[in-house]
């Protein structure tokens, strides 16, 4: 199977540098390491960042405040909603709001009635209000939630019980003006199971690089702390250092808090390895369709 791999490869111009393969789970392009991510956020404009975090829980905020990002030339925007309570920084759970950080205090700019956070149009809104208030030359997204893989979808609305697929999520993005040579820098995600490659080829056209994970994330998720600091402290965001601290944080854990996996995945090879995996489930179609599941 590998050397067919590296054969096929080769013929249509894509060279794996490692080949993994793994029967009942999905395939997953440039392994590196764990992360859970939730929220959305954009950098540089010039000399000036931004990065807003779409439906982050409170201790999201509370570490973000304290990244010590400087405030005047990076500006990093949340959304906040389908809480049933928020526990700090009297966000109201009556109403859906979108706040910036300056000189380390959150500022609020706009609030509106609640609208369903697994709803893409909500998430529609928030992008199209960071571009429209905020324009810059770059974009990333950091999507915190619940995940249920690529078969299901995230950002599980507390209120509603709505998820949001990611289908819903790619036109999402798509009609904010996030596609082509408009595509997102960067969209993590801070949700369990989101790590599939067929997450990587829907949002291929839609952002450069996508980190997530593979398995469950355990309740603290991300470290925003020096998220922010990796994301917009620096002349390129560093979405790798983002997975390196989170996987490091984990790792120093014990007994069953010692878990984390993570990826970080260049979506503009999708398309080769979707070429590639089409040949290969062509020429093995019986047998694929011949096995039993419970052997697998």
């Amino acid at each position: 199977m590998i050397d067919l791999i590296s054969s096929l490869g080769n013929e249509i111009g894509f060279v794996p540098n490692d080949v993994f393969i793994e029967p009942g789970r999905s395939i997953v392009g440039n392994a590196c390491v764990t992360l859970y991510t939730c929220g959305d956020f954009k950098h540089t404009f010039g000399d000036k960042n931004y990065q807003f975090i779409d439906g982050g829980m409170t201790d999201n905020i509370r570490q973000s405040l304290a990244s010590g990002i400087d405030t005047s030339k990076n500006n990093v925007l949340f959304y906040t909603g389908g809480c049933e309570k928020w526990h700090d920084f009297n966000i109201p759970s009556d109403k859906d709001s979108i706040y910036i950080i300056e000189n380390g205090n959150l500022t609020l700019l706009e609030q509106r009635e609640p609208h369903s956070m697994s709803d893409p149009n909500t998430l529609e809104y928030f992008l199209s209000y960071c571009t429209k208030n905020y324009p810059a030359q770059q974009y990333s997204l950091i999507m915190a939630d619940h995940g249920g893989g690529p078969n299901v979808g995230l950002c599980v609305d507390i209120n509603t019980k709505d998820v949001m697929t990611l289908s819903e999520l790619a036109n999402a993005l798509k009609r904010s003006g996030f596609t082509g040579d408009s595509k997102l820098e960067t969209i993590m995600f801070d949700a369990c199971l989101m790590g599939g490659v067929e997450v990587a080829y829907q949002l291929r056209e839609k952002c450069g690089l996508v980190g997530f994970s593979q398995t469950e994330v355990l309740a603290e998720g991300l470290h925003y702390k020096t998220l922010v600091s990796h994301l917009l402290g620096q002349a390129e965001p560093d979405p790798v250092q983002v997975c390196d601290d989170f996987y490091a944080y984990y790792d120093a854990q014990n007994g069953v808090e010692r878990s984390a996996t993570i990826s970080v995945v260049d979506c503009s090879k999708m398309e080769p390895l979707a070429e590639l995996c089409a040949d290969l489930f062509n020429r093995f179609h019986a047998s694929i369709s011949n096995l039993r599941p419970a052997r697998v």
